[in-house]
């Protein structure tokens, strides 16, 4: 009965940080523990450290040890809990903490972008290739395009502009007033063709898609083209962007996987220009 009853608090205290504290009557404990947990988000968040790759992995790895240790700690005062000598637990007391645990905590993770000022999102396909592949996981900065103007060369993420509602990763390659064509799988902009080393072009005969007349981008609107131009749905099928439907920018790719290749450890941490 014992070992399942520390088993159960450090199960508890791993799902929820502190819960454990709180069942074993330590109610100072399992606030401060909320209390740090909270602080060390926001503060990665705030003082966006979050951006940088090696600081991601860091506070992924602070946020880990910091739930495991009190877990652990939470099970060992349970076990060591004399219950003859012990009050009666108070459940109702327990279970409204991990309620108000959950009503704080919920946000911070749902509404990040806006609180915290970032997004993590899961490339489904290869149209960004080979900057981006299927199965990386970027950081985007969801602040940063409030302050700071849509360049060229920058990957962004935004809202597809049709009722769908789906999220695109895509490199802008046009901003306001900028006249394109794309001529023979080449980039034409005002008059200049551009030199793209990070552009993919796949063999084999002409696709849809790799050639266009030019085009002038309406004020308030981004051209917008995928690295892999030969398999991307982009600006050349979808029409330029408004600048209300941009999420953010990714600034760098904190992991990777996929069935085929597993763990890409030779991808990840790494910062996106």
């Amino acid at each position: 009965m014992q070992i399942l009853e520390t088993i159960r608090t450090f199960v508890a205290s791993y799902i929820i940080p502190g819960w454990g504290f709180w069942i074993v009557g330590r109610p100072r404990l399992a606030i401060l523990t909320i209390a740090v947990v909270v602080g060390v988000v926001l503060l990665f968040g705030w003082a966006r450290l979050v951006l940088n790759p090696i600081a991601f992995i860091l506070f992924g790895g602070l946020m880990f040890g910091i739930v495991l240790s009190t877990a652990v700690w939470s099970a060992v005062i349970e076990f060591r809990r004399d219950h003859e000598k012990s009050p009666p637990r108070n459940w109702k007391t327990a279970f409204l903490f991990a309620l108000v645990v959950v009503i704080l905590i919920y946000p911070l993770k749902s509404q990040r972008s806006a609180i915290l000022g970032y997004d993590i999102f899961r490339l489904p396909a290869s149209s960004m290739s080979p900057t981006l592949v299927r199965g990386d996981y970027i950081l985007a900065d969801t602040w940063h395009y409030s302050k700071s103007e849509i360049e060229i060369g920058n990957l962004a993420v935004f809202v597809a502009p049709d009722a769908s509602g789906v999220l695109y990763v895509k490199r802008i390659v046009g901003v306001p007033g900028d006249e394109l064509s794309f001529e023979d799988d080449a980039l034409v902009r005002n008059g200049n063709r551009m030199e793209e080393p990070y552009a993919f072009y796949s063999g084999g005969p002409p696709r849809p898609g790799s050639s266009f007349p030019s085009v002038t981008v309406p004020d308030g609107e981004y051209f917008v083209m995928g690295d892999n131009r030969n398999n991307s749905r982009d600006s050349r099928y979808i029409g330029s962007i408004p600048r209300s439907n941009f999420v953010g920018r990714a600034v760098h790719l904190w992991y990777s996987s996929d069935d085929r290749d597993g763990i890409r450890w030779q991808r990840f941490p790494a910062r996106l220009d």
